[in-house]
């Protein structure tokens, strides 16, 4: 089997699917998400630190921190540092909080 097809069937991070060739390439980021007594929503990039967002649901505070996560990572390459990506994998979720892997797409 051609690597190209056993990249598409294998996973990529804890419980991340590979669908595509391209998504192979982008950063995943680990968020921890949780839900503020006022109701809105902070995503906190655990693989990445010093990175995070909030929003006013679930899917804006991941947008969000995508968004920010773009702008470290721009600020990294203008300095010519290498970003301190992390293993994330064994961080503690608090009770009440999620986490989800999602790729930094565009």
């Amino acid at each position: 089997m051609p690597v190209r097809e056993v990249l598409r069937n294998t996973s990529v991070g804890p419980a991340f699917p590979v669908n595509n060739w391209d998504v192979l390439n982008a950063p995943r980021l680990h968020l921890r998400l949780i839900q503020e007594a006022d109701d809105s929503f902070s995503a906190i990039v655990l693989n990445l630190p010093g990175s995070g967002s909030a929003g006013d649901t679930v899917e804006e505070a991941i947008e969000n921190a995508k968004e920010a996560v773009r702008g470290v990572l721009e600020s990294y390459e203008a300095d010519g540092i290498e970003a301190p990506w992390k293993d994330s994998t064994m961080e503690p979720i608090p009770f009440g909080a999620e986490h989800r892997w999602v790729v930094l797409d565009g």
